[in-house]
């Protein structure tokens, strides 16, 4: 965590080496967030993200995934909003469908693709997210 957030919570933003770098400017059009309170598979999903080409910044929970979708600036002071979040379904505190219920809530996040991901692949899991408003 950078101090950006209000949130004690982990905070990763996968980087790219240089502007040298081959993917930087696909990269630098297209942020994904990834939410999971498993740091290994937090850090599996944005490292398999960022090497197809993506921006990430994964998050450890659903209020500190919030804070950093809602808070990003562009050089201009502009709000970048995530292209799209990607969010484990089962999380202790804010859930993956509750932080879908507050994206889908919330005026500025109404439109950004959420992927639920779960570990169980429970037919009852599929069945929630959809419900819920899931991509």
């Amino acid at each position: 965590n950078d101090g950006r957030y209000d949130s004690p919570s982990e905070v990763d933003d996968f980087q790219y080496k240089s502007k040298d770098d081959a993917m930087w400017r696909k990269r630098s059009n297209c942020w994904i967030v990834v939410v999971d309170d498993e740091e290994a598979i937090r850090k599996a999903v944005g490292q398999l993200l960022f090497d197809r080409g993506y921006q990430v910044t994964a998050c450890s929970d659903g209020t500190t995934a919030l804070q950093v979708a809602r808070n990003k600036l562009s050089s201009d002071g502009d709000t970048i909003l995530p292209d799209c979040i990607v969010s484990d379904i089962r999380m202790p505190g804010m859930d993956g469908i509750e932080l879908l219920s507050r994206i889908r809530a919330d005026e500025s996040l109404v439109e950004v693709p959420v992927v639920l991901l779960t570990a169980k692949g429970m037919t009852q899991d599929r069945i929630v997210g959809y419900t819920a408003g899931a991509d």
